[in-house]
């Protein structure tokens, strides 16, 4: 059965207590978040315009002018509005809310009485809503705002943003359900917000009309072709240009094979399926989900978490096809991966899905803005040359340095809410009573503060997802609260402290052990004060138990292979610790060798965390260096003083020098010695231009 497993706590649950991530939603909160504001308002000089705020006023009529920018700009709006409610969630800012609810009223005054809200056809073109969904983004916009309206409510309990998107979501569902109304979004986004609205409102119109684009994806795949064919406004075209598989059209999502297309929209289409498959108990949806999952992460992902290697179209192309200088890789495409991660969880806990999103957090993300908070990668490659990246023909996105702005500016406001919601990525419950199971259905969503209580008695399931310091309130057993303290990435030991609003709570605590981890132990005291741990390694002696043997009774722990989490199920009091401990080694990691790109070559990990050669620290020229296969490599201290805090790495390595001045030589380059360092890959362009790799020759 493909019903929802778990729910996973809401964001007003957690504080983010991390030294790695509080330090990064500290700067979103701070600084990213204030400067994006002002480019939205046009206060930002030397970056290119938004105009998003502007043309709000032009539609509400309170200014004159001309509409300005894509024909989506109106989203960058909404995801900063969603970015300011998940950061108002965890850190209240009583100046911050006031010029949020100011923007929020000049968006309910720009949206038109029958619930149209969209500033381009507002402004521009008023006569030709809903008649290009190819190109005109109208779903993708409302989308963004409808998600922006649920997190406002569920952060601040106002409801005027709420009110809007509902009238709006209520004008899509008359435009777009029923017989003879046809109709699906160009660009996916519009299913993953009605699944949100749904679970806040429980309207099941939503949950139905998020179904109904779904389903009608792939049913004609010649669909956007044949409505610019009918259509006489012939303004854009860019669909005319894009293949079926472009908008993941080429096929109904149910027999999809491979991921497809535009990888952002490919990403946000598979959330919104997992969250329909998973609430309407629809078990070909989901498989569906964990074929497209397994081809994605398997065959068409970077080492890094990014995905769509191809600039043409911002695309995937082929299995195993994944150069690296030429990498797009879109920030936006790595927070898709997140949310779909999350989704998937939500469904079936399972590291397959847990490993991934954490990759994608310490690497594929956050490599997409400055250490500052105030300039962004949109594209994130691999390998880097500035005398090659955006000089040379053809190069010109590929910025060897990220920037203040860009035109299309979806990917900055995208990572300001990613980081600012990470509290609602750690924890997932699931119930175990029957008055839980029968309360499953329609869920009317969480304002700030509540918590639900389950019946006395549970025998609940906390899963601990992602090793992230926080501190949460968790709706298991008559109300925990569990404090995760530890110094991650960078450490491997790490500890869950339990308190209990009851004098004692009966549930089970689940952690992940990372595929990447070997060996992970867990050591904690019984009631009698004994001293009991447990050990799994994975070369085959999952579960092995160092001590204690197998509890039996009260206590337990078990390592479940199939989900890759270790299950410790206990009697739990207030003070309660469970101490965890993993070996974080440096790993070479080496590509399949249909990677044609990586081939002969080798990259480096530590724990989650990739790393990168920059030219700054070992030379130009990264391409004639090499790691010997012998060559010790060392991670060194913790250094608070390089790039914000990391821990580099070091190896004696060899550096091949030209024969002689011929281009092409009979004799082999010579080999000098060479020390090498690395640094985090997300870390990399933040000490001026230079040159970077991955993938070293080894």
């Amino acid at each position: 059965m493909t019903r929802k497993k778990t729910t996973f706590v809401p964001l007003q649950s957690v504080t983010v207590l991390d030294p790695f991530f509080s330090r990064i939603q500290d700067t979103v909160i701070r600084t990213m978040i204030p400067y994006q504001e002002r480019v939205l308002n046009d206060e930002v000089p030397d970056v290119p315009a938004s105009h998003a705020i502007r043309n709000y006023r032009i539609a509400a009529g309170l200014e004159t002018g001309t509409f300005y920018g894509f024909v989506f700009q109106d989203s960058d709006l909404a995801k900063w509005l969603e970015a300011v409610a998940c950061s108002l969630a965890v850190h209240p800012d009583k100046a911050l809310e006031e010029r949020a609810d100011a923007w929020i009223g000049l968006v309910e005054a720009a949206q038109q009485e029958d619930g149209y809200l969209n500033t381009y056809f507002t402004v521009a073109e008023p006569e030709h809503r809903w008649e290009n969904l190819a190109d005109c983004h109208e779903l993708y916009c409302a989308g963004h705002m409808i998600e922006a309206g649920v997190a406002y409510y569920q952060a601040t309990g106002k409801d005027r943003l709420l009110k809007v998107v509902c009238r709006l979501a209520d004008h899509i569902e008359k435009r777009f359900a029923g017989e003879g109304k046809p109709g699906i979004p160009g660009h996916p986004e519009i299913e993953l917000a009605l699944m949100r609205l749904y679970h806040l409102t429980g309207e099941r119109k939503y949950l139905e009309l998020a179904k109904l684009f779904i389903d009608r994806r792939g049913q004609k795949p010649d669909y956007f072709r044949q409505e610019r064919e009918q259509s006489s406004w012939q303004k854009f075209n860019y669909s005319m240009k894009a293949s079926r598989y472009y908008m993941q059209n080429h096929l109904p999502l149910r027999e999809q094979t491979s991921v497809e297309g535009h990888a952002v929209r490919c990403m946000y289409l598979l959330t919104g399926a997992a969250d329909v498959a998973a609430e309407t108990e629809d078990e070909e949806l989901m498989e569906a989900c964990r074929r497209l999952w397994k081809n994605m992460a398997e065959r068409r992902m970077y080492l890094t978490g990014g995905i769509g290697s191809t600039g043409y179209g911002e695309a995937f192309t082929r299995d195993f096809d994944l150069p690296n200088d030429s990498a797009y890789a879109e920030t936006c495409a790595s927070v898709g991966v997140c949310f779909f991660a999350r989704q998937m969880l939500e469904a079936e806990p399972s590291r397959v899905y847990a490993d991934i999103l954490e990759r994608e957090l310490y690497n594929g993300t956050i490599s997409g803005m400055q250490l500052d908070g105030t300039k962004f990668f949109y594209i994130n490659q691999l390998e880097a040359d500035p005398a090659m990246s955006g000089e040379v023909y053809g190069t010109e996105e590929y910025s060897p340095e990220r920037i203040g702005w860009y035109n299309c500016a979806c990917c900055p406001p995208n990572l300001a809410r990613l980081m600012t919601s990470l509290g609602g990525y750690l924890w997932s419950v699931e119930k175990r009573t029957a008055d839980d199971e029968k309360s499953g259905g329609e869920n009317p969503g969480t304002k700030a503060g509540d918590i639900a209580k389950p019946a006395a008695g549970s025998e609940d399931i906390i899963y601990s997802h992602l090793f992230i310091g926080n501190r949460a309130k968790l709706p298991a057993a008559g109300g925990v609260e569990i404090t995760l303290t530890g110094n991650y990435p960078w450490e491997g030991d790490f500890t869950y402290e339990v308190n209990t609003e009851a004098e004692e709570a009966y549930f089970t605590l689940a952690i992940r052990q990372p595929a990447w981890c070997s060996p992970l132990s867990i050591r904690w005291k019984d009631e009698a004060g004994n001293i009991h741990s447990g050990e799994n390694f994975s070369d085959g002696e999952s579960g092995r138990l160092c001590s204690g043997g197998i509890l039996r009774g009260e206590e337990s722990l078990r390592f479940e292979d199939a989900g890759g989490y270790w299950l410790l199920r206990r009697k739990w009091h207030s003070g309660d610790t469970v101490q965890v401990h993993m070996e974080l080694p440096v790993r070479r990691v080496y590509a399949d060798p249909r990677v044609k790109a990586d081939a002969g070559c080798v990259a480096l990990m530590r724990g989650p965390v990739v790393y990168a050669f920059e030219g700054v620290d070992n030379g130009e020229n990264l391409s004639a260096c090499r790691i010997p296969k012998d060559a010790e490599i060392r991670a060194f201290e913790y250094d608070p003083d390089l790039l914000e805090g990391v821990v580099r790495l070091e190896a004696e390595g060899r550096r091949a020098v030209p024969a002689d001045d011929f281009l092409y030589s009979p004799e082999a380059p010579r080999e000098v010695p060479v020390h090498l360092t690395a640094i985090p890959y997300y870390a990399w362009c933040n000490r001026g231009k230079t040159q970077m790799r991955v993938w070293m020759r080894e």
